[in-house]
């Protein structure tokens, strides 16, 4: 991962469950290698909450598929570039970008709340443009 790391919520184990560091950290990790199913079963719980702009409010790891393949239709590839991410207690932030040759995905911004070393809910946010003519989608 690139950029700046601040966190207080890796304090560490708390009766095997997973601190939220370790939690977003290995989602991050999953993302990059583009391993999504591996992805959804580590790391989120099932009845996941999902916020966007483009989707809406959805729930489960459904909503978490669809908000992929969306994010797919863009960046194809998974090439992305994690720029800063924070954690306190149960909650965590992402900022990212991602491009491809034909598309720029900028001001990502990815919220978080971990509960029982699972992801139960998450804000997802980005704009993307073609990269050759600046235009946003």
């Amino acid at each position: 991962m690139h950029g700046r790391v601040c966190s207080r919520g890796d304090v560490g184990h708390h009766d095997g469950v997973r601190s939220t560091r370790e939690v977003i950290d290995a989602h991050l990790q999953r993302r990059k290698a583009g391993d999504l199913e591996g992805d959804l079963e580590e790391n989120y719980a099932p009845d996941v909450v999902v916020l966007t702009w483009g989707e809406g409010a959805q729930r489960g790891k459904d909503a978490i598929r669809r908000c992929a393949d969306v994010l797919n239709t863009y960046l194809p590839e998974g090439d992305y570039t994690y720029h800063q991410v924070l954690v306190e207690d149960a909650y965590g932030m992402l900022q990212w970008t991602g491009r491809t040759k034909s598309t720029q995905v900028h001001d990502g911004a990815d919220s978080y709340v971990v509960r029982g070393g699972r992801i139960v809910a998450q804000t997802i946010h980005y704009a993307a443009r073609h990269a050759a003519d600046g235009a946003q989608q």
